[in-house]
């Protein structure tokens, strides 16, 4: 399930997308289309890996991806511009080495 959060301020999909393949399908489309030539990076956010996406330095979105036994489970779109400002702290991941 893929869910989107524009607080009607900026585009996202009205209605959940649910299903793998829709969700595959939708999240290729974004990749081919919209969201093409954004820079990524890779953060926590409230305690939920993130991928966040900046369009010429500017924080456009913040994709929050909840993990269930190993697994995806369900993909969280944030575009609302209010809570982005919210996300301005988040911090990018990093890998630690095991002992």
């Amino acid at each position: 399930m893929a869910v989107s959060d524009g607080g009607g301020q900026v585009s996202a999909a009205r209605r959940p997308v649910v299903g793998r393949r829709r969700v595959a399908q939708f999240m290729a489309g974004l990749a081919r289309g919209s969201m093409a030539g954004f820079d990524i990076a890779f953060a926590t956010y409230n305690s939920m890996p993130a991928v966040l996406f900046h369009q010429a330095g500017t924080l456009d979105s913040v994709l929050l991806i909840e993990v269930t036994d190993g697994l995806i489970s369900a993909l969280y779109a944030m575009r609302n511009p209010d809570k982005l400002r919210d996300a301005a702290a988040l911090r990018t991941l990093t890998r630690q080495q095991e002992d």
